[in-house]
């Protein structure tokens, strides 16, 4: 069984907290006491996007994102959907990306509900991480493609898949989670209800398949520690220490974003 959290595709926010471009009901447009003021724009450059007298703050293009990594058997699947409660945001995992993998057009229906500017963005983003020729066969584009696009308007939780390897740095709060290898085997015997025996093949087939899949989408290796911004022993830290060290960390490599506490 897995869980798969909505997400409103006809927002450009994944999270809780979705604003209605409806007005209220009875909400009418009044006539300005006053004439608005005229902007001389002879003295100035266009704005790209310029929108009138709105707020022409620039949108953040890109994240933030939290993307979990973990080893076989170090519960990261258990903090991940901790980490998603939280914060209030959904949580991809490979269940979820293989579900939305499935559904036809599904990826081309996400890019049509984005901008230009983050259509543009997530077509540089894919780019890049095309540019070291490595072959990718259909599924693992297509997977790539709805992580960077879900990426591109942020507040998400992705667990595994390499989301932390594709998605720029400036986008991802990227969190390794190891855990001593004999506990590691005790979960999966418990959890899976193994012999030590299988549990001790099923941990090494997991581990190679898993250095395989990330060596081949982007050429790093899991013990590569420059690739994560925190790595985390779930066993010796337990899950609340862990869920607080990144939210911190959330806070600090995003310091202009609001997240739940």
């Amino acid at each position: 069984a897995y869980e798969i959290y909505q997400c409103d595709w006809s927002s450009d926010v994944c999270s809780s907290d979705l604003v209605s471009p409806i007005p209220p009901s009875g909400f009418r447009l009044q006539a300005s006491p006053e004439p608005l003021p005229m902007r001389d724009f002879t003295q100035q450059s266009p704005l790209h996007g310029d929108r009138g007298l709105g707020d022409s703050r620039p949108v953040v293009i890109g994240g933030p994102i939290v993307a979990i990594s973990p080893e076989p058997g170090s519960r990261g699947a258990a903090l991940a959907k901790a980490i998603s409660r939280r914060l209030q945001w959904p949580l991809y995992d490979p269940d979820a990306l293989g579900y939305l993998i499935g559904q036809p057009g599904q990826a081309d229906e996400i890019m049509d509900r984005l901008d230009l500017d983050q259509r543009t963005w997530v077509e540089d983003t894919l780019r890049v991480w095309r540019s070291d020729g490595r072959p990718h066969d259909s599924a693992t584009q297509t997977m790539a493609r709805l992580v960077v696009a879900i990426s591109c308007t942020g507040r998400a939780v992705f667990l595994g898949r390499g989301a932390g390897f594709i998605v720029p740095r400036s986008a991802v709060l990227h969190i390794g989670i190891v855990s001593p290898r004999e506990e590691r085997l005790a979960e999966l015997e418990q959890t899976r209800r193994l012999t030590p025996a299988m549990a001790e093949q099923q941990l090494a087939a997991e581990e190679r398949r898993r250095e395989e899949f990330l060596h081949g989408i982007s050429g790093r290796r899991f013990a590569e520690a420059d690739a994560f911004d925190l790595i985390l022993n779930s066993w010796s830290l337990g899950e609340e220490a862990c869920l607080s060290l990144i939210r911190s960390a959330l806070a600090s490599r995003f310091p202009g974003h609001a997240f739940a506490a």
